[in-house]
Formats: C-alpha cells, structure tokens, sequence
C-alpha cells in the first residue's frame, strides 16, 4: 500500500524502445490523448512534442535515445502518478545550468501539494526547499544544528 504513495523521479530514466505515447501510458493505460497533453504542458514537454514528424506517435529508441537529458527527464515527469510523496533522487544531475532550471521549473507544478524530499548534491537545486539538512560525514546532524 505503501508504494502507491510514492513516486520517484531520479537521474536514470528508464524509458521504453516505443513511442512518446506508449511511454506516457505505462502508469495509466487508459489515459486519454488529453490527459497526454496535460501532462507534457505541466512537464514543460509538449511544445517540443509537437515539432515532431509523428508528435506523441514518435518513437524515442531505447532508454529514449533520440532525446536529449532534459527531454528524457521532462518525459519521465509527465509519466508520473498522483501521487502524496514524490521522492526526487538528483533528478538534474548530468544536466547543463539551462535545462536543470526548465526541470527544476516543471519540478516545482508536480511539488505543489505534495510531500518531496530532494536528495541532492547541488546547493542550486534545494533554493525553494522549506528546510535543508546536511549530511555530515555519513550523519544527520542534530536538529539544533540545522539552520
């Protein structure tokens, strides 16, 4: 029951050899073309979509090699459940300054309402986070120490 809660957004996509479409649809078969495009608008994808031949028929490759880090990442966005804890795992890691803030930007509808510990190494990323904690040597330090 537990997993049902959860999402996970990390820096390995792990897309399928098929189409943008097929892609979208693994969590929720029955989505309609709609809630397709609803999805890519809050990843900040569908633009790019539509400049394809084949728009949302396209097919990625494996692992969706004809796109780039930030497309792939946006995708697995748009793939995501309604779900309460979305647990992003450097979810920009390997992207350039530019496309890390068009992620963190599409991040930040997905965060809305939802409980989302990001787990970083980049300070930049965690600028809109309510409470930062620092590992230190392996160990959270104490409360008091936090600020």
């Amino acid at each position: 029951m537990v997993r049902r809660a959860i999402a996970v957004v990390s820096q390995q996509t792990h897309l399928f050899n098929s189409t943008i479409r097929d892609n979208l649809r693994l969590v929720n078969e029955d989505a309609t073309d709609e809630d397709l495009v609803t999805a890519c608008q809050k990843a900040q994808l569908h633009d790019f979509i539509e400049t394809l031949p084949l728009g949302y028929g396209t097919f990625i490759g494996e692992n969706g090699l004809i796109l780039s880090g930030g497309e792939r990442q946006r995708l697995s966005l748009a793939i995501l459940r309604d779900v309460p804890i979305l647990i992003l795992d450097e979810a920009t890691a390997h992207l350039d300054a530019l496309t890390e803030r068009a992620v963190m930007e599409a991040l930040e509808t997905f965060m809305t309402g939802r409980t989302a510990p990001i787990f970083a190494h980049r300070r930049p990323v965690l600028v809109d986070c309510d409470r930062v904690l620092t590992l230190d040597g392996g160990r959270l330090p104490s409360e008091e120490a936090i600020g």
